[in-house]
């Protein structure tokens, strides 16, 4: 699936997710910036992850990209742990909306389906 649609979805369940709690909502926005496909990217990151490997693991994948990118930020930080946990959550369920756009995408183009 390409980054537009990923992109979008995702703002779409950003919206959804503010009618919860907008800690939830920032999470998911935070998954347009700290996306699976990063392993893609020309970092360091991208060089130590192939693609669609750990990545791409539900909840594994989030709290790997978390602590890599943010890790150093986060424990520096004293602060309550809980608002950061709801951030947590909206950046696994965006994590979950972009693995599950790719099996889509994968089942698609196995159809003959390019979107």
């Amino acid at each position: 699936m390409n980054r537009e649609i990923h992109t979008w979805t995702t703002i779409g369940l950003s919206a959804a997710a503010l009618c919860c709690d907008p800690l939830l909502a920032g999470g998911c926005w935070l998954g347009i910036l700290l996306h699976p496909d990063l392993d893609l990217s020309d970092t360091p990151y991208g060089k130590v992850r192939k693609h669609r490997g750990l990545s791409h693991w539900p909840i594994i994948g989030t709290v790997d990209r978390l602590v890599w990118f943010c890790g150093p930020l986060l424990l520096a930080l004293k602060m309550d742990w809980e608002p950061l946990l709801m951030v947590a959550l909206g950046l696994a369920l965006s994590d979950l909306l972009h693995i599950g756009l790719d099996l889509l995408d994968k089942k698609l183009v196995k159809k003959g389906v390019n979107l």
